[in-house]
């Protein structure tokens, strides 16, 4: 999982700038389509990581371990925010550079975390 995280990083460093450079807004607007399936990978691996395990973040505990009902919940928070994201870059099209960092940065903290979660035994 450091390896993800490493890769994240790095993929960041070399992307943005290249969005910055002719073209800009089409280059943002791949950059965020990218970053939202990054973000729904790391997404999937947070949770594939803590499938079974006690659950510490109170708002996706449906019960004392990450099963089925979490899922539900994290799975449905991410759909609003994606969905949220898209109907704002359609009105605000300037909003594109914001979202797509915001996700980059989001993927790689859950990737982080996705790499704590393989370490904790399951009880």
């Amino acid at each position: 999982m450091q390896r993800i995280s490493a890769f994240l990083l790095l993929f960041t460093v070399l992307l943005l700038p290249a969005a910055s450079a002719a073209d800009r807004a089409s280059r943002w607007h791949t950059v965020w389509r990218v970053s939202q399936a990054m973000l729904a990978g790391a997404d999937a691996a947070d949770a594939a990581s803590s499938w079974g395990k006690n659950e510490a973040n109170p708002l996706v505990r449906s019960g004392h371990t990450f099963s089925y009902g979490s899922l539900a919940i994290k799975l449905g928070a991410m759909s609003a925010g994606l969905a949220a994201q898209h109907y704002i870059v359609s009105k605000a099209p300037s909003k594109t550079p914001l979202f797509a960092t915001t996700n980059l940065a989001a993927a790689a903290m859950l990737g982080i975390v996705a790499e704590h979660n393989m370490h904790v035994p399951r009880p």
